[in-house]
């Protein structure tokens, strides 16, 4: 299949002064009448849940999709972050393992978990009252290969990020204007983004990457992913931290290697977000 990145008309948008942005997505978000969140605790969605409490507080949810490409670490954080918050905020199970062509891990793997994301998120929406499901999509990401946006558009989810004009800067600003604890919070992608295409996904593989990448941070490491290339894992993380793992690497090789890997690399490119595609 052959996908195409977003035509949004975004220049005027881009123009336009901070206070403006913010005024257009909170007229974005009250021209909704009512919103379900799609949320993950990341900054996009924990802003978007905030700016939507603040403007339909009496007319919003979060949702949260609980997945095996999600790790535990982030689910925990994420609904501690909406309680801190005081955002109401449902669980989603989702399946997305047993779908037999996900599981093939073609280049339409996002494509087709978002649709299905989507699909449980507009049916929360029904079973809530709601009018509509929004998500953090941003200026930011239209440049980037993004499958799971053009499904997420086919399945009537709105942008007010997007339709704001906001990119991934904006929002950390507002992030910090809202005292947010995530406003400086690195980005993260499900764990399917660490294994190359047309490896097949088990359950006990990404099972040791979310493993191996929560012990990683648990040294203080910030950015990490560990992409597995058979039996080798190939870590990328920003080169400011290059020096912390270089110091640990004694410690993070054994347990990479009891984890299952064979051989623990370093990527000295550093981090590069979607470096898979």
């Amino acid at each position: 299949m052959r996908w195409e990145r977003s035509s949004y008309s975004i220049v005027r948008d881009i123009m336009d002064s901070f206070d403006e942005k913010i005024r257009k997505l909170k007229d974005v978000i009250n021209s909704a009448g009512s919103l379900l969140v799609s949320y993950s605790g990341g900054v996009d969605s924990t802003v978007l849940a905030v700016a939507a409490k603040e403007v339909l507080p009496a007319r919003m949810s979060c949702a949260l999709i609980d997945s095996p490409l999600v790790s535990r670490s982030e689910i925990r954080e994420a609904l501690e972050l909406a309680e801190s918050l005081s955002l109401p905020c449902s669980v989603i199970k989702s399946d997305i393992l047993e779908d037999t062509e996900f599981r093939e891990n073609g280049r339409d793997r996002c494509y087709i978990c978002k649709k299905k994301m989507s699909g449980l998120l507009l049916r929360e929406a029904e079973m809530l009252g709601l009018e509509h499901v929004a998500d953090g999509s941003n200026i930011s990401d239209l440049a980037k290969f993004r499958p799971g946006f053009q499904a997420s558009g086919e399945a009537g989810i709105i942008h007010p990020f997007i339709e704001a004009g906001m990119d991934k800067e904006d929002i950390r600003k507002l992030a910090r204007i809202y005292g947010l604890p995530v406003s400086e919070k690195p980005s993260y992608s499900c764990l399917a983004s660490r294994i190359p295409y047309e490896n097949r996904f088990k359950e006990e593989i990404l099972g040791e990457i979310e493993s191996s990448e929560d012990f990683i941070r648990s040294l203080g490491v910030g950015q990490v992913r560990v992409r597995k290339h058979g039996g080798i894992a190939r870590i990328e993380t920003d080169p400011g931290d290059f020096g912390l793992i270089i110091s640990k690497r004694g410690e993070i090789s054994s347990f990479l290697k009891q984890n299952g890997f064979k051989f623990v690399t370093l990527d000295l490119g550093g981090f590069v977000s979607g470096s898979l595609d």
